[in-house]
């Protein structure tokens, strides 16, 4: 299955957070992402099976 835009989003933050060392830096750096919408089981789960 292709990843869609909103799954390479929320990987893309994941990613990112996982790079911070700090709470003060991960305040920084957060953003919510703008998603059309995103589904945990179709959008996340079944690309990483």
């Amino acid at each position: 299955m292709k990843k869609t835009n909103d799954t390479q989003k929320f990987l893309k933050l994941r990613d990112d957070l996982q790079q911070v060392t700090s709470y003060e830096e991960a305040l920084k750096v957060f953003e919510w992402p703008t998603m059309s919408k995103f589904n945990w089981a179709s959008d996340y789960f079944d690309n990483m099976a």
